[in-house]
């Protein structure tokens, strides 16, 4: 016969393994803030829509980054280089200059960093405006799989991968049903 004791202790043990497993379920991440000084000019020139002015000046900040090692830097500029790209309709160049910009998050960055997130939906993002959805779909996967991962978070950032996600599956017969959880409904 199981004594009273023994059998609230182990009721005990389930509860407190059962809290266990949902509390690493939601991870508490602090918000992403990486706006460097040396992208302000830029970042203007993008919010006023001049595009071409705002690449000669990335190139200037990629220069810099460049030759200082500032790696993360270099990384933001060179998204931040492939978004104005795009956005003046050379869509070629802005993926030659976002596959550099993976190959530099490959080489200096923690494959956790919420950078690599932005980065991959940057490479979503241009060819899901370049209508290669089943090519977008697997960088948007993977934009979606390190911002999970992160520490960090940006709900603009999220928002974006997940609106970019439904509709590259949606025009490649893709299922949205593992999306639906995901959208404001």
């Amino acid at each position: 016969m199981v004594s009273s004791t023994r059998l609230v202790s182990l009721l005990w043990l389930f509860i407190c393994l059962s809290f266990s497993v949902r509390a690493q379920d939601f991870s508490v991440k602090s918000k992403y803030e990486y706006d460097p000084l040396e992208l302000a000019q830029a970042d203007t020139l993008i919010s006023k829509q001049d595009f071409a002015a705002a690449v000669k000046a990335l190139d200037g900040v990629i220069e810099q980054a460049t030759a200082l090692k500032k790696n993360r830097l270099l990384i933001l500029a060179l998204e931040r280089k492939a978004y104005a790209q795009r956005r003046s309709g050379y869509q070629k160049e802005a993926f030659i200059t976002i596959k550099e910009a993976i190959a530099n998050v490959k080489r200096f960055l923690d494959p956790s960093d919420l950078l690599v997130s932005k980065v991959y939906y940057r490479a979503g993002s241009i060819l899901h405006r370049s209508y290669e959805y089943a090519d977008a779909r697997s960088f948007l996967d993977t934009a979606q799989l390190v911002y999970n991962q992160s520490n960090s978070y940006d709900s603009a950032l999220y928002k974006h991968i997940i609106d970019n996600k439904y509709y590259a599956y949606s025009y490649t017969n893709g299922s949205q049903d593992t999306l639906i959880k995901y959208l404001d409904i």
